[in-house]
């Protein structure tokens, strides 16, 4: 039996591990001497893979401490709030993507609506709906 599975904090210490809590500041408030115990102990009683699944923790806790962090800026902290609502309740990224088929589109259009296009560069309002509204560098809408 290993030296976390002994001690008399040994509920307490897998909590703080598994909320993300820096080892070495827990074998500090334990009264752990090397903080390679931890890892040896999570990594046999399967807390690393949890740990991994409650990563949401980490962000929420970034989040809720922007205010008292001096380092943090607000890339870091718009990257971190995007993470988190990317990440599901198992711990897992989410990548949400749409895609449009163009082709299919254009194959939908009428004869005068492909000649109005193929003449004036202007699309039916029907396929900016479907496709969301596309802007010039400028920012004008290029079917202004």
């Amino acid at each position: 039996m290993c030296g976390i599975c002994r001690h008399e904090d040994r509920a307490e210490i897998d909590q703080d591990f598994l909320h993300w809590k820096n080892p070495t500041l827990i074998c500090r408030e334990r009264g752990i001497a090397d903080r390679s115990t931890i890892y040896r102990h999570a990594h046999a009683t399967g807390l690393f893979e949890r740990r991994r699944r409650n990563v949401r923790v980490v962000l929420e806790k970034l989040l809720e401490r922007v205010s008292e962090v001096v380092e943090i800026n607000g890339s870091v902290i718009v990257q971190a709030a995007t993470a988190l609502a990317r990440i599901n309740g198992a711990g897992q990224l989410i990548e949400r993507r749409e895609t449009v088929n163009l082709n299919e589109l254009f194959d939908r259009m009428t004869q005068d609506e492909l000649e109005a296009y193929a003449k004036d560069g202007v699309l039916p309002a029907w396929f900016t709906g479907a496709v969301g509204a596309t802007q010039t560098r400028d920012g004008e809408d290029v079917n202004d």
